[in-house]
């Protein structure tokens, strides 16, 4: 009877040892993945910021563009009313 229960006490305990190994390997591989999300957190950040960057400078564009083109249609409308009256 000793000898049984001895022999369950000692797998009880390298079950338990076993279950802690693998609870602290389980502990240290969430840790990782938890680093990992964050750099991928922080680059999506960065890439964000990039993109309105890039939103920011193509609507400076757009607006250069339209007003370079307002200004052509202007002279053009100048240039023909001179052309046709004088000055």
């Amino acid at each position: 009877m000793k000898k049984f229960l001895s022999e369950n006490l000692s797998t009880l305990f390298s079950d338990i040892e076993y279950l802690t190994k693998k609870f602290v390997k389980t502990k240290e591989v969430l840790k990782e993945i938890e680093h990992e999300l964050e750099k991928q957190r922080e680059l999506y950040e960065e890439a964000y910021k990039e993109k309105r960057k890039i939103e920011q400078l193509y609507e400076r564009l757009i607006t250069s563009i339209r007003k370079y083109r307002e200004s052509l249609e202007e002279k053009m409308i100048s240039d023909i009313l001179i052309s046709r009256y004088g000055r």
